[in-house]
């Protein structure tokens, strides 16, 4: 079977082959004129259509897809715009070095299926080549959830937490418009692919960078089946789903003896690929100008400011929150009692937007894990005021290359490996930042699929599952790191829908609202009457702490001390 690459024209769609096929889909085999349904992802309704800003692009000889970055500015791919030969070349354009010529402006026309069809016509175009995006200016805004101002797409770029800026490994939301039955037999009983146009969503993670992409497999049995370029792909961070790239090119597999361009006789795609916007955003923000109000980088004033309401907890502990907005500065916060106000603002740092995560270890401590696998160690002297007064940095490790680390206080460190393995490290000097982690020692495993997990200290450990669910785990030994736990126990439930959780000691958690609320948590449990018996818990709150809290790479709270130095 010979593989084609080609450039993502105007379907795309996420294809599942159906068990008539064998498990496959081979070009050679002898099938027939049995053609199967292939299913694609979860069908995209108007609102999330609109939701996500997805448009389509027509020009007078063909179709792509594009989505908003502003009301009247559009992102899509470079080839959709560019004029090709009758060979299918590009022709550069000599007034634009290292760019193609453009395809008449006024023959481009961006659609949208929304609840209120709308669509406008080009005014200006821009290519980024050698990348494949393409920035689109439109006559006039498009109207979204009933205002044509205010819209501004988050953009994946270095600084958000947990991904930060880099797509390999990232887990992706894909959309696009195409095929939902791939070609299938031989000679003359083939039959060719056909697409339903509708638009469709679904996963994929991409393997690795190559020729200013970043591409994606085709796996369990999901295909990316073809075209729709321009059309977007999204991952999750903290601020919201942010736009990482654009439909731009696919592997595919074909027909024997049939056309080796366009769509018609694909019989897979074993994988695609995507232009990234990160590496010319600076650029498309300088051509669109001021940006109206973005969630992802809000004002300082704007952030955690709502501090006293009429419903407060009981118990309330003092609270310091330190959180990293996306260009690099720690901004930290104290909150006393149930009555105070919230101190803060107040900027402690720069450039922590590098780290690839920031935890808690104790006390006025941080643990912060480099690009390159590197733990270092912080200490914050000027925790009870905000003033900008650090310990020197120290290195405490090295070769951290984890799926996932979080903090269990008093330097007691757990990390989950790819294969979903826990290990628990200990730092016995974590209030100096003297010695090393010791010896790992794993403590569970099948811990890798959980949407989240933290703790809030002496051994409580929390998990949520795809579904929402709240898990407690509860360590015995802790302290020294005994693979010995309590039979996890559901707590809670509808804890998915965060945009993060932030654990701070004596079980009280805080949560951020995808709409930007701090919520306030406690759990207590009636003490065990022997090993064998089930915890029972209860919750106090949710009490709303504050509120524009969800433009933070990530936020974090001092863990209290609980312990004395540990000695080994």
């Amino acid at each position: 079977m010979k593989q084609h690459q080609n450039i993502r024209g105007a379907l795309w769609a996420i294809a599942v082959t159906i068990s008539a096929f064998a498990g496959s889909v081979i070009a050679q085999e002898n099938v027939g004129t049995v053609r199967q349904p292939l299913v694609g992802g979860a069908v995209v309704d108007a609102a999330r259509q609109e939701e996500f800003g997805l448009l389509g692009y027509t020009d007078n000889s063909g179709a792509c897809s594009a989505s908003l970055l502003r009301n009247d500015w559009v992102v899509t791919a470079a080839h959709c715009v560019d004029v090709q030969d009758a060979k299918g070349n590009f022709i550069p354009d000599p007034a634009r070095p290292g760019q193609n010529r453009l395809k008449p402006i006024g023959s481009m026309v961006l659609s949208a299926a929304w609840r209120t069809p709308q669509s406008q016509k080009a005014v200006q175009v821009i290519t980024f080549r050698p990348y494949d995006v393409a920035l689109i200016k439109v006559a006039a805004p498009f109207r979204v959830q009933g205002s044509t101002t205010g819209y501004s797409r988050l953009v994946f770029q270095d600084g958000q937490f947990p991904y930060f800026g880099e797509p390999v490994g990232a887990n992706l939301l894909v959309f696009g418009q195409g095929i939902n039955v791939f070609a299938s037999g031989q000679g003359a009983s083939a039959m060719p692919s056909s697409s339903d146009g509708l638009y469709r969503m679904s996963y994929a993670k991409p393997t690795y960078n190559k020729d200013n992409r970043y591409w994606y497999p085709s796996v369990n049995g999901q295909m990316i089946a073809g075209g729709d370029s321009g059309g977007p792909s999204f991952a999750w961070v903290l601020s919201g789903y942010a736009l990482v790239g654009v439909h731009s090119l696919t592997h595919t597999t074909r027909v024997p003896g049939k056309p080796t361009t366009g769509w018609t006789w694909v019989t897979s795609t074993p994988e695609a690929a995507d232009a990234p916007i990160a590496p010319v955003w600076k650029e498309i923000f300088k051509i669109m100008g001021p940006l109206p109000p973005n969630p992802a980088v809000l004002p300082n004033t704007q952030t955690g400011n709502v501090g006293t309401f009429a419903k407060t907890p009981p118990d309330f502990h003092p609270i310091w929150l330190y959180g990293i907005q996306p260009n690099g500065d720690l901004m930290w916060y104290r909150k006393d009692s149930n009555a105070a106000t919230w101190q803060g603002p107040k900027k402690v740092g720069v450039g922590w937007s590098g780290l690839k995560d920031l935890i808690a270890a104790g006390g006025n401590r941080f643990y912060g894990l480099t690009q390159d696998g590197k733990l270092m160690w912080y200490q914050h002297d000027g925790f009870n005021d905000g003033t900008f007064n650090w310990k020197p940095i120290r290195e405490v490790g090295s070769g951290w290359n984890y799926s996932r680390i979080f903090s269990g206080g008093d330097g007691i460190i757990y990390a989950i490996r790819q294969d979903g393995k826990l290990f628990w490290y200990r730092q016995a000097g974590f209030r100096s930042g003297s010695g090393d982690l010791g010896v790992a020692k794993e403590v569970g495993s099948g811990w890798g699929d959980f949407k989240d997990v933290f703790s809030t200290g002496r051994g409580h450990v929390y998990a949520v599952q795809a579904d929402g669910t709240l898990l407690l785990y509860l360590q015995k030994g802790y302290e020294t790191g005994e693979k010995n736990w309590y039979p996890a126990q559901a707590v809670g439930s509808s804890w998915g829908d965060f945009q993060q959780i932030i654990p701070t000691s004596d079980d009280v958690i805080l949560a951020i609202r995808k709409d930007g609320k701090l919520m306030w948590y406690k759990r207590s449990a009636t003490p065990r009457k022997s090993p064998l018996d089930r915890v029972k818990m209860r919750w106090e709150g949710p009490v709303e702490l504050g509120s524009g809290w969800q433009g933070f790479g990530k936020v974090v709270a001092l863990m209290p001390e609980n312990t004395t130095e540990v000695v080994r």
